[in-house]
């Protein structure tokens, strides 16, 4: 996915595996079924995410996606599962009405890493 964007975060991206720099810069992989969530705020406002998995060296750890603009809530909506993500963002904790608590990354910039297999399939 290609947009006129500035970019220049992307060098900052974790060469190893590791979490990044504030404000939060990483890479995600998004599993094949794609799972959604929707978290309920304060004033009955809900907020669709996706939820992604996140290598951190040898362990892993689920983080949902949330949009800052209609543009990153559109490019989110897109994902069919299997990709991976390249984001900046902002990190939280969140704690919804229901009680849950979630680790979430507000994002304000994004780019998509279509899988390898998909790649092929367009080239046909």
């Amino acid at each position: 996915m290609a947009t006129t964007n500035n970019r220049s975060w992307k060098a900052l991206l974790p060469r190893n595996g590791g979490i990044g720099v504030c404000p939060q810069i990483g890479r995600v992989k998004i599993p094949p079924v794609c799972p959604r969530s929707t978290l309920n705020l304060t004033g009955g406002r809900r907020i669709k995410t996706v939820r992604a998995c996140w290598f951190e060296g040898d362990e892993a750890r689920f983080v949902s996606l949330m949009p800052s603009t209609g543009r990153i809530r559109k490019e989110l909506e897109s994902l069919k599962g299997g990709e991976t993500v390249e984001f900046i963002g902002r990190p939280c904790e969140w704690h919804d009405m229901s009680g849950q608590n979630y680790y979430i990354v507000i994002v304000t910039d994004m780019d998509i890493i279509e899988p390898e297999g998909f790649a092929n399939m367009s080239k046909a």
